[in-house]
């Protein structure tokens, strides 16, 4: 529904120009979905994002922000949802207060497993909560893209991951971890022995990200998928990780795009992933073949760097 359209009011000059355009105006609260989620005993999966669609000339920007109450209502209706795996909360402008009090409401969630909190306004300490919810809860996949996690937040994370057991896919391209945030996240995989899948991409890291990394790659045997695309880590990050590279039979697959690794760096680890595929390939049939549940499912597409071929 849109909202009553509003009579114009007289206004002094000096106001007249901002109005709506700064969001002054009173917040307006969205759609309640506890009373739905009691109509929907066996709910798995919920995806939402907050605004309003086709408002036309009635547009405001205090529309599209998520209230305090949106806040508390959806946290209330999701951990009332006992048997929720999934939820998606993005572009919804969510900023580290109201991500510390929906984070509280999932904490010991039964049946949680994969969170997305994409494309907000998540900083240090609501990546401080996301850290703290990994390891009090069953959640498998994290993606926390797009937010505005600095190094503090990634060291909280960090220090969260060297504990854990159960995430396999943690997602923080596009935020702003810097080589202390990206050397605390790779330091915990020197520890961790869970986690597959790791995007650390387009977060201003540099050679000293590359060089704990390439120690991660020497004693790692559980990272599969590793982005690094759009960090600078320059030739010399680039030898660095061909070196641990050299070391690794694991990983099977490594983003390098925009990184200005160096063409032959790039090419010796295209090289050495490839010939891990086809190790996992042939382990995978042979474990089929004796009867072995095989360790992993779906080996990912070889990714070469822009405009070239392997």
């Amino acid at each position: 529904l849109l909202p009553p359209i509003k009579e114009d009011t007289k206004r002094d000059d000096d106001t007249s120009e901002t109005g709506s355009e700064l969001g002054d105006g009173p917040e307006v609260d969205h759609f309640e979905f506890g009373p739905v989620f009691e109509k929907l005993p066996h709910l798995e999966e919920f995806r939402v994002t907050y605004g309003v669609k086709d408002c036309g000339m009635n547009f405001e920007w205090n529309l599209f922000q998520f209230t305090t109450r949106d806040c508390l209502l959806l946290s209330k209706a999701v951990k009332s949802c006992k048997t929720l795996r999934k939820f998606h909360l993005c572009r919804s402008k969510v900023d580290d207060d109201k991500v510390r009090v929906l984070i509280s409401h999932l904490l010991d969630h039964p049946s949680l497993t994969e969170l997305d909190l994409s494309h907000n306004m998540i900083g240090e300490s609501g990546a401080r909560a996301a850290g703290k919810l990994i390891n009090r809860s069953k959640i498998v996949k994290m993606k926390l893209c797009d937010n505005k996690i600095g190094a503090p937040g990634a060291q909280a994370i960090g220090h969260a991951l060297a504990k854990n057991t159960t995430l396999k896919c943690l997602d923080l391209r596009l935020n702003r971890l810097g080589d202390d945030g990206g050397q605390a996240i790779c330091r915990a995989l020197l520890k961790n022995t869970t986690l597959t899948d790791l995007n650390i991409g387009s977060n201003n890291m540099t050679e000293p990200t590359a060089s704990i990394l390439s120690q991660v790659l020497t004693t790692n045997t559980t990272i599969r998928t590793i982005n690094l695309s759009c960090n600078r880590v320059g030739p010399d990050g680039g030898k660095q990780l061909q070196e641990g590279m050299e070391e690794n039979s694991t990983v099977l697959e490594m983003d390098l795009r925009l990184t200005e690794a160096g063409q032959e760096s790039e090419y010796c680890i295209n090289q050495i992933l490839k010939k891990n595929r086809e190790d996992d390939r042939e382990l995978r049939l042979q474990n089929e073949k004796n009867g072995i549940g095989a360790t992993w499912r779906g080996t990912p597409a070889l990714r070469a760097p822009r405009g070239r071929e392997l």
